[in-house]
């Protein structure tokens, strides 16, 4: 996470990997912090897993930290309201992919 200053590159490689020998029908959505950190490194183990059933997203701007109570971590309901819409998306593309035929997906569901 944001607060690691190491790289976090092989930590998370095991974390997910473990969580995919727990799971491997599941499918995971790795969220980039909201300050942009480790953003390479996140992506990176997406890229190296080569598995579909991974992908991450960048959570850029989704966050203003002014809104927060210790200008870090967002927080209560206030908080929810801004960051739930554009995460729901994210996820409903992870869970309901389809080709929209121009290379861009589209939401289906069933």
């Amino acid at each position: 996470g944001t607060n690691d200053s190491s790289s976090i590159t092989a930590g998370l490689t095991t974390v997910v990997e473990a969580i995919i020998a727990a799971a491997p029908s599941s499918k995971h959505l790795l969220l980039v912090p909201f300050d942009g950190t480790h953003a390479s490194e996140i992506v990176a183990v997406v890229s190296g897993l080569g598995l579909p059933a991974v992908t991450s997203v960048s959570t850029t701007g989704w966050f203003d930290t002014a809104d927060s109570v210790d200008s870090v971590h967002p927080y209560n309901y206030a908080s929810v309201d801004f960051i739930a819409p554009l995460l729901i998306p994210e996820i409903t593309l992870v869970l309901y992919p389809t080709s929209g035929g121009s290379g861009e997906s589209s939401y289906e569901f069933s």
